[in-house]
């Protein structure tokens, strides 16, 4: 029964690239991709930022107007490269509304011409932040070792359903969303 509960459509408003041709494409001089998107991930669910993972492939079967419905943040980390077609994409997603955002480093793209590369660093470098979680929106939670809580919302019948799991070894005692709660 309590499986059931956790059945439905995962809710979340971030996506995060899964830059599959920077990490078949690095060097071995170069920070280590999969390692950096680890922490990356490791640093939003630490802020309480659920998200999906989109590979480039997946990413260019979208359509930028839809997805950013689904999806208002977009967030590229640590991708040294990417495709053309997945730039391409990310400017379609930012012109209709999305908030894109770009940490880490700033791609180069792969088979672009040298105009059009420059096109594409100048748009990335308006898009990098480092401090992308402050950028994206979350759920109010407070309180001691806040850090140490994840959290996963649901979509069932109508319905959101958010879970908050306790990943820390000692209680946490906060708030969320106006309401004392203890896991």
């Amino acid at each position: 029964k309590q499986c059931d509960r956790l059945n439905g459509v995962h809710v979340c408003n971030l996506e995060l690239l899964y830059p599959a041709t920077a990490l078949q494409s690095s060097l071995p001089e170069e920070l280590y991709p999969a390692e950096a998107l680890h922490l990356t991930a490791e640093k939003l669910l630490s802020h309480q930022r659920d998200f999906e993972l989109i590979d480039e492939v997946t990413l260019s079967e979208q359509n930028p107007s839809d997805f950013v419905r689904l999806r208002p943040y977009f967030l590229v980390a640590y991708a040294s490269v990417i495709e053309r077609n997945t730039a391409l994409w990310l400017k379609r997603y930012a012109a209709v509304g999305g908030t894109l955002l770009i940490t880490g480093i700033i791609p180069q793209i792969l088979s672009g011409n040298d105009s059009e590369n420059t096109e594409f660093r100048s748009f990335f470098e308006k898009h990098f932040c480092t401090d992308f979680c402050d950028k994206i929106c979350g759920v109010a939670l407070s309180g001691k070792n806040v850090e140490q809580i994840l959290i996963r919302q649901i979509c069932k019948d109508n319905e959101i359903r958010t879970f908050l799991f306790n990943r820390g070894n000692q209680t946490f005692r906060g708030n969320f969303a106006g309401t004392d709660i203890e896991i």
